[in-house]
């Protein structure tokens, strides 16, 4: 099974948050927010499985992967 990952990430100059993609991904254990240093981007996991998914390097490689598409 796969469950939604939100991304989004705060804009400063606007003061607002922007939703920028959706994803999909597995093995999600805790539902926690972690961020990305490289763009600030926010997670928000939900979880439902044994296995924790911290992969953020894969996770962000994917999502630039996506944004050349």
């Amino acid at each position: 099974m796969s469950y939604k990952i939100f991304l989004k990430t705060f804009n400063e100059e606007k003061n607002k948050e922007t939703y920028i993609n959706k994803k999909y991904v597995q093995n999600i254990k805790i539902k926690e927010t972690f961020s990305l240093k490289k763009q600030n981007i926010l997670f928000k996991l939900w979880h439902n499985t044994n296995d924790i998914c911290k992969n953020e390097e894969k996770i962000y490689s994917d999502q630039q992967n996506y944004r050349k598409t």
